[in-house]
C-alpha cells in the first residue's frame, strides 16, 4: 500500500516537472519574438496549407517595438508572423521612412524586403534603389540595383551598398561613384568604404580623382581638371587632411604628368609628395628622383622640388639622341605664370648642355659645380650658371659624334610617352 502512494506520488512529480518544463519552453518562444499588432478598415481571414491568414484592407496600421508600418494592404501568415505588404508601403523608425510599393515584413526577424523600387529618407540622407532589404535592428540598409544616395556634402552611385544608418557608415560594391559637393570632386572605384565619424575613406580598384575647377581659368573660359588613376585611394578628412594614392598611380594636370607608386596629398599645404620610383613630366622636361615633392598655391603649380639622385633632362628639339642634363641630390623647379622661371640644382650638382649655331651642331658644355641654375625667360632657358668651385670640359662636336652616350650623366633616364590614363565612366551629372 504504502508501495502504491509512493509510485502515485512521485508519478504525479513527473508530470508536473514535464508541465513546468513546456511552459518555460513555451515562454521563452513566446518572449524571444515580437508580436506583430495590426488595425485597418477591413478584416478577412481563411486557413491555408501555411495555416490561419488574415488580410487586412485600407488605412493598414502595423506595430512592432519600435517600428510603425502603414500601408493599403497587408496580408499576415500568423504561424510564421510575416506579412505581405502592398501600396504605399512605409516603414517608420527613430525619424527614418523606408518606402516601396510592395515589401515583405519578416516580424521574428525583424526584417524589411522589397523587390520593387525602395527608399529611404533619413533627417539629412535620401537613399535609392531597384531593390533592398532593411535590418530593423542593425538599423541597416542592404540596397542593390542602380543605388543613389545623397546628403549634404556628397552625391554617390554604385551597383550595392550598405548604408549603417546609427553610423553612417556606407559600404558600396561595384562601380561605386561619389562625387563631393563642396569642391567638385569625383572618387570612383569598384569598392567604396566611407566612415563618416573617423573621418576616413577608402576607394579600391581601378580608382580614379577627377577634380574639375571651373575657376581657375575663368577668364579665358578654360575648364581645368585634376586626374588621377591608381588601386587604392585613402583619405583621412580629420586635421590633417592627408589623401594617399597607392600602386601604379599617375596624374595629369594642365601640362604636368606624374607617375609613382605612392603619392600623398597634403591639402592643408596645397602639396603632392611621390615615392617610389616617380617621374614627373612638365613642358618639354621629365624630372627624376628619389622623392618629388610638388607645391601649388591656389591651385596654380608653383614649384618643384626633388630630392635624392634628382635629374632632369629635356631632349634637344633639332637632333635625335641629344638630351640636355642637370642633376644633383636636390633640384628645384621654379613655376611663374605657368612657365618655368628657373631650375636649381645642389649638392655635388652636374650639368651637359649641348650647342648650336642657327641648327648646326657645335659640340656640348660638361660641368659640374656646388650649384648650378638655369634662368629662363619666356619658358626659353636664357642663362646658366655654376656657382662654389665650377669645372668642366668643352666637347667638339666631332668628338661627340662618335658616342655622345659616353658623356650623358649617369642618372640619365627619358621615356619618349607620357603615360596613357584610361578612365571610368562618370555616372553622376
Amino acid at each position: 500500500m504504502f508501495d502504491n502512494c509512493l509510485k502515485v506520488i512521485s508519478n504525479k512529480f513527473c508530470i508536473a516537472l514535464l508541465l513546468i518544463h513546456l511552459l518555460c519552453f513555451d515562454n521563452i518562444n513566446l518572449f524571444s519574438q515580437s508580436t506583430l499588432r495590426y488595425q485597418a478598415e477591413e478584416l478577412n481571414g481563411y486557413d491555408s496549407e501555411l495555416g490561419p491568414i488574415r488580410e487586412y484592407l485600407g488605412n493598414v496600421i502595423i506595430n512592432q517595438d519600435d517600428i510603425r508600418i502603414t500601408c493599403g494592404y497587408a496580408k499576415q501568415f500568423i504561424n510564421s508572423n510575416n506579412a505581405l505588404l502592398k501600396r504605399n508601403v512605409k516603414v517608420y523608425q527613430s525619424g527614418m521612412t523606408l518606402s516601396s510599393e510592395e515589401m515583405n515584413y519578416d516580424g521574428n526577424k525583424k526584417i524589411a524586403k522589397s523587390n520593387s523600387k525602395v527608399e529611404i529618407i533619413d533627417e539629412g540622407t535620401y537613399l535609392t534603389a531597384k531593390r533592398g532589404t532593411y535590418f530593423v535592428d542593425e538599423k541597416l540598409a542592404d540596397f542593390q540595383g542602380n543605388v543613389f544616395i545623397e546628403n549634404d556634402t556628397t552625391v554617390m552611385y554604385s551597383d550595392k551598398v550598405k548604408f549603417y544608418r546609427d553610423t553612417d557608415v556606407s559600404l558600396a560594391y561595384g562601380n561605386a561613384n561619389i562625387k563631393s559637393k563642396k569642391d567638385n570632386v569625383y572618387l570612383l572605384g569598384d569598392t567604396l568604404e566611407n566612415y563618416p565619424q573617423k573621418s576616413y575613406s577608402i576607394v579600391k580598384g581601378n580608382t580614379n580623382l577627377i577634380q574639375i575647377d571651373t575657376s581657375k581659368y575663368a577668364s579665358e573660359g578654360i575648364i581645368d581638371s585634376l586626374i588621377i588613376t591608381c588601386e587604392v585611394i585613402e583619405s583621412f578628412r580629420d586635421s590633417s587632411q592627408l589623401y594617399y594614392f597607392r600602386d601604379n598611380v599617375k596624374i595629369k594636370r594642365d601640362n604636368i604628368n606624374a607617375i609613382a607608386d605612392l603619392a600623398i596629398f597634403d591639402k592643408v599645404k596645397n602639396e603632392f609628395t611621390f615615392y617610389k620610383n616617380p617621374i614627373i613630366w612638365y613642358d618639354q622636361f621629365q624630372l627624376y628622383a628619389d622623392t618629388i615633392i610638388i607645391n601649388t598655391i591656389d591651385n596654380k603649380l608653383s614649384k618643384i622640388s626633388a630630392f635624392g639622385n634628382a635629374i632632369s633632362v629635356n631632349k634637344d628639339t633639332l637632333f635625335e639622341k641629344r638630351f640636355n642634363q642637370i642633376a644633383g641630390k636636390y633640384i628645384e623647379i621654379s613655376i611663374d605664370n605657368n612657365q618655368i622661371s628657373k631650375i636649381t640644382s645642389e649638392g655635388i650638382s652636374k650639368s651637359l648642355y649641348f650647342l648650336n649655331n642657327e641648327g648646326s651642331p657645335e659640340g656640348a658644355d660638361q660641368k659640374s659645380a656646388d650649384k648650378i641654375e638655369i634662368i629662363f625667360k619666356d619658358g626659353e632657358a636664357e642663362d646658366i650658371n655654376w656657382i662654389g668651385k665650377p669645372n668642366g670640359i668643352y666637347i667638339p662636336e666631332q668628338i661627340l659624334q662618335e658616342s655622345i652616350d659616353k658623356y650623358n650623366l649617369p642618372n640619365l633616364k627619358w621615356q619618349e610617352e607620357r603615360p596613357l590614363m584610361e578612365l571610368r565612366k562618370v555616372r553622376i551629372k
